[in-house]
């Protein structure tokens, strides 16, 4: 099965360990699905968690979710071929 979880989503199992979201990320992270995403997604999660507001307060062991779960790339809309990402959150 092939998920799209939007930059809330993925923003809110970052700051919360608790929940939902989290479940999810985690989920991901076991291969119980494949997580995808696009680029667009992708750099709009950067930019989020790159704002004061949550840099400030995340640390690295924070990211580690992320970090640790592999992204099936959708470019376009297609999702034939896709390529396997490695999410790498250690910049911010």
């Amino acid at each position: 099965m092939r998920v799209v979880l939007d930059t809330n989503t993925l923003v809110s199992a970052v700051i919360s360990a608790d929940g939902p979201p989290r479940r999810l990320l985690d989920a991901a992270r076991t291969q119980a699905f494949d997580l995808c995403s696009s680029a667009v997604l992708l750099a709009e999660l950067l930019d989020v968690l790159s704002r004061e507001k949550f840099s400030a307060r995340l640390t690295q062991a924070d990211l580690t979710p992320l970090n640790i779960v592999s992204v099936r790339m959708i470019w376009g809309r297609s999702l034939r071929s896709p390529h396997k990402t490695p999410l790498n959150f250690n910049k911010l």
